[in-house]
């Protein structure tokens, strides 16, 4: 009992530092160019799902080659499951590679008077005083009345017109979204 209550004090005090690790430097320079306070957060892009996907799609693609190879099958059976392989192969370098190259510098830095929104090197900024609308759409799935997850979107609109989404793309991006309601 003593060992796990340790492991659980550890395990708090990691996510404690990880939560209080300093914001990178362009977050300041930012929020300092926009007039949007002191940065508080950031938001990345989370790749577990990407991961997972990949994985899976190279497993398939094992199977697949693999009834290909067998040689127990007509020769449309084997031409099919090459072109299943190909696009299980094609599947997981997508969300292996691609993905994390696509969305890998993508970032929310949130401040005390707004946020911006970081797509590669295009900058969106958002003070709380400049937001019109937002949106919001929340769904809590279920598979069989099981509970699966939520999904959330949140659309938040300029006074100039300029859109932003945040997804559950982002970790944590929900917080943010929740606070832009405020």
């Amino acid at each position: 009992a003593v060992m796990f209550h340790q492991e659980v004090f550890e395990m708090s005090q990691q996510a404690q530092a990880a939560a209080q690790q300093p914001l990178p430097p362009e977050a300041y320079s930012y929020a300092e160019m926009y007039q949007l306070g002191n940065p508080l957060a950031v938001y990345r892009v989370g790749y577990r799902q990407s991961i997972t996907l990949g994985i899976i799609s190279l497993l398939l693609a094992g199977l697949f080659a693999a009834v290909a190879l067998s040689g127990d099958s007509s020769s449309a059976t084997i031409l099919f499951m090459v072109l299943l392989t190909v696009l299980c192969v094609v599947g997981a370098v997508y969300y292996l590679v691609g993905y994390p190259l696509r969305y890998g510098s993508w970032r929310i830095y949130g401040c005390t008077d707004g946020f911006l929104f970081l797509k590669g090197s295009n900058p969106i900024p958002c003070r709380w005083d400049q937001i019109a609308f937002v949106w919001q759409r929340i769904v809590r799935n279920y598979t069989n009345g099981v509970y699966t997850g939520t999904t959330y979107k949140y659309t938040i609109q300029r006074s100039d017109g300029v859109q932003v989404v945040i997804t559950q793309m982002f970790r944590q991006g929900n917080q943010l979204g929740e606070r832009v309601q405020r």
